[in-house]
């Protein structure tokens, strides 16, 4: 009976693995997504995140934040991680941003906390969070 039981325990974890593995496996090299955060104003972004790890991305965006009729131009960079399984992520990351690059550049710390929700069949996806460049966001892409 113990031998069984050993069996059985051993064929879940490798199944457990070979699911999480796949899960991992499954990211596509490059996303590409749109945001809209506020951030005392209303802040638009479009980023363009390459996988250079299992878990691991470096994210290019740029955005404006819009308001008092005034639109300001950022550039961030920011290395993003993804921890979690199958379509369900915790996403971090650490970067710079630059407010108003083209006219008095101010580089600013730039971190990264949020939710992000993968699905299987399109590709697509869908995250939501706090960033130091994005304010408090909803966004969605794809990956490709």
């Amino acid at each position: 009976m113990k031998l069984f039981t050993k069996i059985i325990l051993l064929f879940f974890i490798g199944m457990s693995t070979s699911f999480i593995s796949n899960a991992q496996g499954s990211f596509n090299r490059s996303n590409i997504g749109v945001s809209a955060g506020l951030s005392g104003i209303i802040n638009v972004n479009i980023n363009y995140e390459y996988r250079v790890s299992n878990s691991s991305f470096i994210s290019l965006g740029y955005g404006k934040l819009s308001g008092m009729g005034d639109a300001i131009p950022h550039i961030d960079l920011t290395h993003v991680f993804l921890i979690g399984n199958y379509n369900h992520l915790f996403e971090f990351g650490y970067g710079l941003f630059v407010f108003d690059p083209f006219d008095d550049m101010d580089f600013l710390p730039n971190l990264r906390l949020g939710y992000r929700h993968i699905n299987d069949y399109n590709s697509a996806f869908f995250r939501t969070g706090i960033s130091g460049s994005e304010g408090i966001y909803l966004g969605f892409g794809r990956s490709f």
